[in-house]
């Protein structure tokens, strides 16, 4: 768990904030004021300096700064991830997730999406508004692309391998890819800090993205996937 505590004022931006999305399944709109509210919590200084300051919090903002271009579809992350997403539903149905919507209709992509929104609030608030760790994230909010675009098929490789999570939705989800981009216990050189560098620069140029950087994350994918399949090899 991630060693912040919201105040009672930022427990009434953030809930102010996630007021103004939508709240329910199939409401239009998105979850932008939400993560923009929660990226500024974190990295804002009142005195006793940045909660982002703690190494524990730090992966847990950036993982907010880039959740919030997703959700509005905006960026060069948000591509990454909704195409990465857009291929699975190719490979397990043949299909495309709709990702077309108005102020009336939500896509399904976006639909995904506001899910692990719904799921980020209410698992800090049903934390008594202490801030949830990466693994928390990880583990718990993000579930709700699962949710929406991936349910259980019997004998599809979409599901998850964990004994704890048998019927588990997110072998397809395109976490795999920023999750892995935070510190590498094996790698002393990859930090969070370099991490934030490659998430923000996607953030802040939304038509550029460097070799550099598309190889530092398809490495990262890469070596994730190889750390789960060798104990089967």
């Amino acid at each position: 768990m991630a060693t912040y505590t919201f105040t009672l004022l930022e427990q009434q931006d953030i809930t102010n904030a996630f007021n103004t999305g939508p709240q329910n399944i199939g409401d239009p709109g998105n979850h932008v004021p939400f993560y923009t509210t929660m990226s500024t919590i974190l990295s804002t200084d009142t005195g006793l300096g940045a909660p982002d300051a703690n190494a524990e919090v730090l992966p847990v903002r950036i993982w907010f700064d880039g959740a919030t271009k997703v959700n509005e579809g905006a960026g060069v992350f948000s591509t990454l991830i909704r195409e990465y997403t857009q291929t699975q539903g190719e490979l397990h149905w043949d299909r495309r997730f709709s990702d077309f919507q108005s102020t009336t209709s939500i896509s399904e992509i976006q639909e995904a999406s506001n899910q692990v929104a719904r799921n980020a609030k209410d698992d800090v608030v049903n934390n008594l508004w202490v801030l949830q760790s990466i693994n928390d994230i990880a583990n718990n909010d993000a579930n709700g692309v699962g949710e929406i675009l991936f349910e259980f098929v019997l004998n599809d490789t979409i599901n998850s391998l964990s004994p704890l999570n048998p019927a588990g939705q997110n072998a397809a989800w395109s976490g795999t890819l920023l999750f892995s981009s935070f510190d590498d216990p094996d790698n002393p050189d990859v930090t969070v800090d370099e991490t934030a560098d490659r998430v923000l620069a996607g953030i802040g140029n939304d038509t550029i993205f460097g070799d550099a950087d598309r190889d530092y994350i398809v490495v990262r994918a890469v070596d994730t996937v190889y750390d789960v399949l060798k104990p089967l090899i």
